[in-house]
């Protein structure tokens, strides 16, 4: 093999080695590309997924805050509704105890009187009725009522007034004024109201109050 020959063969040598190393720096470059260019999509899908789980937890938060108020809401209508109910039921035997005429008003302001009357034995009383239409009966009711007491029970003497004041029941009164018994239906309403509530309650089937 001559010089030049030699040349030759040992160019191409050279050559085909470089051609070798690019292919071989050019799959490097290449599978680096291919590892960034994944790690990369993993990172970009990781955020994605971090960002739709911080999605759907803000969701999740505002959607039971908004069962949660909605709840609220719902119990508070409920309650009123329950305490509408239950205050027209009261108020209904308010108006039934108003209205109450003959036998049933005779025993309603006998018991009243009789139980105010407790206190006052042997005293002098100022007995206060409601005025009004059934004002002459309930004075008549009212008397009678004290001359059926015990001896023992009955006061020294008993006045009986109207008083524009009272819609129904009585209120009894000592001589000086200082002793009171309030014994009118809106006063007995008042001082039993959290067991009519009660009462009310149970007889609508109210549990939840």
């Amino acid at each position: 093999m001559n010089e030049l020959e030699h040349e030759d063969k040992l160019r191409r040598e050279i050559l085909a080695d470089a051609e070798r190393k690019g292919a071989r720096a050019v799959d490097r470059a290449r599978q680096a590309a291919q590892k960034r260019l994944e790690a990369v999509t993993a990172e970009v899908e990781a955020q994605r997924q971090a960002r739709l789980a911080e999605a759907q937890r803000r969701a999740d938060e505002r959607a039971m805050s908004l069962l949660a108020s909605t709840e609220l809401e719902r119990r508070r209508l409920w309650l009123r509704c329950q305490e509408e109910v239950i205050e027209e039921a009261i108020r209904t035997a308010e108006t039934r105890l108003l209205d109450l005429d003959g036998a049933e008003r005779q025993a309603s302001l006998s018991h009243l009187l009789t139980e105010a009357l407790g206190a006052f034995a042997g005293q002098d009383v100022t007995i206060r009725i409601a005025a009004g239409a059934h004002a002459a009966a309930d004075r008549q009711l009212v008397l009678d009522a004290v001359a059926r007491l015990p001896a023992a029970a009955q006061p020294a003497q008993a006045i009986v007034e109207e008083d524009a004041g009272i819609a129904g029941g009585l209120i009894v009164e000592g001589a000086d004024g200082r002793c009171r018994y309030d014994n009118t239906y809106a006063a007995r309403i008042a001082r039993t109201r959290n067991l009519l509530r009660s009462r009310v309650a149970q007889a609508l089937g109210v549990t939840d109050l």
